[in-house]
């Protein structure tokens, strides 16, 4: 049996994210039956486009960075 239950417009649009292919009560399941640490994709995928583009700028950036370190030996 279907209910209907009214969510603010910004939960709808995390659910909607959140959702993929999946319908919204799958959704919904899938969240409540997690356990309460939420893994690092799940974080990531609650925060909006602009939060994504900044975190895939900086870890762009490190690997640049990283390309130009050069390795040295120290004789501990």
């Amino acid at each position: 049996m279907a209910r209907l239950i009214a969510v603010s417009d910004e939960a709808y649009d995390k659910l909607k994210r959140l959702k993929n292919d999946a319908s919204f009560s799958k959704a919904i399941l899938r969240l409540i039956e997690k356990p309460a640490k939420p893994s690092l994709l799940d974080v990531i995928n609650s925060w909006d486009n602009k939060e994504r583009e900044v975190l895939a700028n900086d870890i762009e950036s490190v690997y640049k960075k990283r390309k130009k370190w050069k390795m040295k030996r120290v004789d501990i």
